[in-house]
């Protein structure tokens, strides 16, 4: 298992798009939402300031509320469904999770278990950040920071 510890993150600048979408849509809507965001920026002529992320707002299956998005280096404007905003502070747990995204429930499992141990609750979004992409590593060596806001 990982490493699970505490840390502060500091308010960022995004793009991002909301969606709502089923456990079995998730990976079209993430990959749709990325290309989308990515062609903005591009056109903006701007870079992406960091990994793409998801953020959970639910735990509904079959109606998932999500936040897609790239940290940009300064807010930018949006344009139809993409929006510029802002992740705001939080404290988090973090683990760095290395392999398929089908074993994320292994690692929220412990990383709930840590939480309980020192007397944490989560208290907003789960943050997933991709550090690189299905399209060109192994299942087996990808990376994904996954962060859950407590209190």
């Amino acid at each position: 298992m990982a490493e699970i510890s505490l840390k502060e993150i500091e308010e960022f600048p995004v793009l991002m798009m909301r969606r709502r979408t089923s456990l079995e849509g998730l990976k079209e809507v993430i990959s749709d939402g990325f290309m989308k965001i990515a062609t903005y920026l591009e056109y903006l002529g701007e870079s992406p300031a960091g990994p793409p992320y998801a953020a959970y707002y639910n735990n509904e299956m079959n109606d998932l509320d999500i936040e897609i998005g790239f940290p940009v280096v300064s807010p930018l404007p949006g344009q139809g469904a993409i929006h510029g905003s802002f992740v705001r502070a939080y404290t988090a747990v973090e683990c760095l999770h290395k392999g398929p995204y089908s074993k994320f429930s292994e690692t929220y499992g412990e990383m709930m278990k840590w939480m309980e141990s020192h007397d944490l609750s989560p208290a907003g979004a789960y943050y997933e950040t991709y550090l690189n992409s299905p399209g060109d590593t192994p299942e087996s060596e990808l990376l994904t920071v996954i962060r859950i806001s407590v209190k």
